[in-house]
């Protein structure tokens, strides 16, 4: 105990104990003995009150605690839109659509039947809290209606209601959500993810929007130009018209009597005119007149043709209405002054198709050059050999599968491109190209489609065509050899283990009754496992190894305790062991089937390449130098084995591709990778060898599929393939009068479910699932899903790519009547590739320039990348642009500086957007202080899935007096978004309720009324004023006992 504790306690007890010291002066004084005690008693309990005071405070027992009945209250919000496509702030019935609001809010309180405390906000771009709507009509000319920010107004009422008992949200809204004068779809799915759960449920009530409750102005109608996923893309046509748009609905209010709109586009340095209307009557070509009828709505269009006369990323599209009602076909866009019949959209267009040819033949196809002339396009050949030093951190001369529209591949073999190591990156990197909607052709025979093919690379599951190996009908009994490594880096990995025993029981389960099983283990010795039987089931065979190695780790633990422990890894003997499979089939009488498989299950952390080397007799009897893989070629060419390997890979569960773990950021997964990759290599150079194929830690195809004698390949001419008249390649080709020319040679390929047939064996029927029947060419389209990475990299909400499969090779000499030299056939391949190619650019761009109220020119940037993609920061440059002057009739002269775009030179200004992820903004200023026209580049900046750098650049023509002012773009009669209300209310566990016939769910609120809370009071306080007033007491007394004595 301290001094100081000990002299608090000491003068404690001295302050409370004083009074006695008194009592041993009774006999000096004249107070009698009964006063003096009286006092004395009182004092001591004044100060022992005191004392116990300050003891209280000293220890904190400061608190009281109660228990109360619990009474709650329900927190319920209101929210309404007051947005623009909705309401006006100036609109003579603005004040009937917020007090009917009061209203509505106040019916579904009643029904809800809880106590509540009732919060009122009304929201556009920003929001306002009210007590009463019908109050809130400055609020409403306050807030900018141009926009409807929905996913900010959700997350603030979730976090202003935090720790409520019970909290209900009741929204008012039409589901239109904008931001900056475009429509803004990821909205929805941030409010979805905000209210993933159920905890605070919605109850929606669809506005669908009254025209009395917005501005009329009849002299400038609103209107837009289409759906975003309609008119979003200029793509690759035909080979006459190469950039098309999508169909294109042009939505307008209706008007009172017909009238005349006039589509034009900025390119180059001239307004130009867009042409060839399926919507006009007559012959539309020349003319960008759209007649639209007396109370007409919308108008369709499919679809559009722009003839572009220069390359840009972008076009600026433009839709004037005329108030001539009479059609005027030859007017075009004269030069407007911030008119507001106008609507501009700012339209992606995509540039000449790249394709990459990867051939594995030595001299180039000439169709394929022929074809590619045709399309003038721009191709890039490149040998298999080539793609490991192009692909290289480090390579000279970079190549990057994305940036290319179109992969062909032909006469491709998986070895040409390397080891196996190789061949899983790259081919796991073409898989993924295609995943997120690049464009595949590939066209071979035996070494693309055989046994050492694309059966067992990533490729195989994006393909068309089953490329699994097939044998005959019937299951054919197996002689199958598991050789497990039981080396101390691989067995006292227990879980490493676990998974290894599984791939095998796994591989071997499809077995057919009769075929012959063994397992052995091998470090640097033969441990029999399972010993050489017929097979008896896959859950007999699992016991049986399972066992074997309990007791195989008892012979181990002995072992260590004499200092030894299993080390080596024995490869070739392994091998050599395999052999005497045979021999012990042989003298036990067993029936020796012919297909005989190895799979092979190693520690790839530890090659020992030192182990794979030995010595053999030849013929002759003479010493000669061996390895592991010449002994396992031997094994598949003299002894009809086919050898299979997988390298395993410490840790928990299998590696996914190769491809994806580099660019993967888990450091984890990337080191157990690291460390198996080298004896992967190695067990792969012995599966190549032995006819097989080697995994990393991974097995797609089961050891009873790959242990059939396969016939993958027929070295004979098919004169009149069957062939798909129906299909889009060969639409409107006279091929039923002059077929498709030969096939020389083919590989044996059947068509997988929801894959299209085009050319095919003579009597082809796939509905009969025979195992030969023959697929010569199919194609399908992947489909995908809406995702993203784990380090929540935003990718491509989209289709998935289009992949053409032709199972014979282009080179057949170009002889007359083969395919190649089929003029059909040259039409139909070329209408294969534009088909499959890419119809997304890698970084899709969505522009919106609008003027707001100040007359200031406003962008909104929406990026979303195929590959994964993290932005860093998004810079907008204006630079200046020499044009013509215009004409009489407003158009511009021809004749100008086109190649003012190229020669840049110094921006005229630039601006760093503002924003994250997808979205980003930025503000040109006053349009006053633009030029007429200016070339508009914008540079996005980022990093990859594996953190490396990335840049790229889109650039386009604006005209700044084409661009329309900032509106809802959704300020039509559209009405509510149904789908996307129905979608909140679902995933918040709430409703949609008909605001005419209101049916609130009763239950949809429980409060907890029956339940206790604790209420604490803090005394201390209390503590320090009752001991204050009994040291008073106490002086009190002590004065009257003086003046007595006295």
């Amino acid at each position: 105990m301290s001094l100081t504790m000990l002299g608090l306690i000491l003068a404690g007890l001295l302050f409370w104990l004083a009074p006695l010291l008194r009592r041993g002066l009774d006999r000096l004084t004249g107070v009698s003995r009964n006063q003096r005690a009286s006092v004395l008693v009182l004092s001591l309990l004044l100060r022992g009150v005191v004392v116990g005071m300050i003891a209280l405070l000293w220890l904190g027992l400061t608190q009281f605690r109660q228990t109360v009945p619990l009474e709650t209250k329900a927190r319920i919000d209101v929210l309404l839109d007051v947005s623009e496509s909705l309401v006006h702030g100036d609109a003579p019935a603005v004040a009937e659509y917020l007090a009917a609001a009061d209203r509505l809010s106040a019916d579904i309180v009643r029904d809800l039947g809880v106590d509540a405390d009732v919060r009122k906000r009304v929201f556009a771009e920003g929001s306002q809290e009210l007590d009463r709507f019908a109050n809130g009509l400055d609020a409403v000319r306050d807030l900018n209606g141009a926009a409807t920010d929905l996913s900010a107004i959700v997350a603030e009422t979730l976090a202003a209601g935090a720790g409520s008992p019970a909290q209900v949200i009741v929204l008012m809204t039409d589901g239109l959500t904008t931001r900056q004068g475009a429509e803004d779809p990821d909205q929805i799915t941030q409010v979805l993810q905000l209210l993933a759960g159920g905890e605070v449920p919605v109850l929606v009530v669809p506005q669908n929007g009254d025209p009395a409750h917005r501005l009329e102005r009849p002299d400038s109608p609103r209107f837009i130009i289409g759906e975003a996923q309609n008119l979003s893309l200029l793509r690759q046509g035909d080979l006459e018209n190469r950039l098309v748009a999508q169909p294109v609905d042009l939505a307008i209010k209706p008007q009172p009597e017909q009238r005349v709109a006039y589509l034009g586009a900025l390119q180059g340095e001239a307004v130009q005119d867009l042409f060839r209307f399926a919507c006009l009557d007559g012959d539309p070509v020349g003319t960008a007149a759209i007649i639209i009828s007396e109370g007409a709505d919308t108008v369709s269009c499919s679809p559009l043709i722009l003839e572009q006369e220069t390359e840009g990323a972008f076009v600026q599209m433009t839709l004037a209405l005329d108030d001539d009602p009479e059609p005027v076909p030859q007017a075009r866009i004269a030069q407007p002054v911030l008119p507001d019949n106008l609507q501009s959209r700012i339209i992606p267009a995509m540039a000449i198709p790249r394709v990459l040819w990867l051939d594995g033949g030595q001299q180039p196809i000439a169709l394929i050059d022929t074809v590619m002339e045709e399309l003038n396009w721009q191709i890039e050949r490149v040998t298999p050999e080539d793609l490991p030093r192009r692909t290289g951190v480090d390579a000279a001369e970079p190549l990057d599968f994305f940036d290319f529209d179109l992969i062909i591949m032909t006469d491709l073999a998986p070895g040409q491109i390397g080891d196996g190591l190789s061949q899983q990156v790259l081919l796991g990197e073409v898989e993924d190209f295609v995943q997120r909607g690049g464009g595949l052709f590939i066209a071979g025979g035996d070494e693309t489609f055989g046994v050492k093919g694309l059966a067992a690379t990533p490729i195989a599951r994006v393909l068309p065509v089953n490329v699994d190996p097939k044998g005959s009908s019937g299951d054919p009994k197996i002689l199958a050899v598991g050789v497990l490594d039981v080396s101390a880096s691989l067995f006292y990995k227990p879980e490493t283990l676990d998974r290894a025993v599984n791939y095998i029981v796994e591989s071997f389960a499809p077995l057919s009754e009769g075929s012959l099983v063994r397992v052995f283990g091998f470090s640097d010795e033969v441990h029999e496992l399972v010993p050489l039987d017929t097979f008896q089931g896959v859950e007999a065979l699992e016991t049986q190894i399972r066992d074997a190695l309990s007791l195989l780790a008892e012979e181990f633990e002995r072992r260590r305790q004499l200092g030894l422990q299993p080390e080596g890894l024995a490869m070739y003997d392994a091998l050599a062991e395999t052999r005497r499979s045979l021999i012990m089939a042989q003298e036990a009488g067993l029936d020796l089937p012919d297909e005989r498989r190895v799979l092979i299950i190693s520690d790839g952390a530890d090659p020992d390449l030192g182990a794979f080397l030995s010595w053999r007799v030849d013929e002759d009897g003479v010493f000669q130098r061996d390895n592991a893989p010449a002994l396992a070629a031997r094994l598949n060419s003299e002894d009809d084995f086919i050898i299979n390997g997988i390298a395993m890979a410490y840790g928990d569960g299998s590696l996914p591709d190769a491809y994806t773990v580099l660019n993967s950021r888990d450091a984890t997964l990337r080191q157990r990778f690291g460390i198996a990759s080298e004896g992967f290599n190695a067990l792969f150079n012995v599966s190549q060898a032995g006819g097989g194929y080697a995994y990393l830690d991974q097995f797609t195809i089961p050891i009873g599929q790959l242990a059939r004698r396969m016939t993958t390949y027929k070295d004979e001419q098919i004169e009149e393939p069957s062939f798909n008249q129906r299909h889009r390649f060969f639409d409107g080709l006279p091929v039923r009068d002059y077929g498709v020319g030969a096939i020389s040679g083919y590989s044996i390929l059947s068509a997988r479910d929801g894959a299209r047939f085009i050319l095919g064996q003579p009597g082809y029927q796939p509905e009969e699932g025979r195992p030969l029947d023959l697929a010569l060419w199919t194609d399908w389209v992947l489909t995908r899903s809406p995702q993203s990475t784990a380090e929540g990299l935003i990718e491509r909400a989209a289709l998935g790519g289009r992949v053409s499969v032709l199972g014979t090779s282009l080179r057949d000499g170009g002889a007359e009547g083969s395919l190649s030299n089929n003029a059909i056939f040259q039409v139909a391949l070329a209408r294969a590739f534009a088909w499959a190619t890419r119809t997304d650019p890698r970084d899709a761009v969505g522009l919106e320039l609008t003027r707001d109220g100040r007359n200031h020119v406003l962008l909104a940037l929406d990026h979303q990348s195929i590959d994964p993609f993290a932005p860093t920061g998004f810079v907008a440059e204006l630079f200046a642009v020499e044009t013509g002057e215009p004409g009489a009739d407003g158009a511009i002269a021809e004749g100008g500086d086109t190649d003012a775009v190229a020669d840049r030179g110094e921006p005229l200004a630039s601006f760093e957007l503002t924003g994250s992820e997808r979205r980003w903004l930025g503000d040109f200023g006053p349009i006053r202080e633009l030029p007429e026209v200016f070339e508009l580049r914008i540079r996005g900046e980022g990093t990859d899935r594996q953190g490396r750098a990335r840049a790229f650049e889109k650039s386009g023509l604006i005209r700044p007096a084409l661009l329309h002012r900032q509106t809802e773009p959704l300020a039509l009669d559209r009405g509510a978004d149904l789908p996307s209300l129905r979608a909140l209310a679902l995933a918040s566990g709430g409703t949609v309720l008909d605001p005419e016939d209101l049916a609130v769910p009763q239950a949809l609120v429980q409060l907890d009324q029956t339940g206790t809370r604790e209420r604490v009071w803090d005394l201390t306080w209390a503590l320090v004023v009752l001991m204050i007033m009994a040291l008073i007491a106490d002086y009190l007394i002590r004065e009257y006992l003086s003046e007595a004595e006295s």
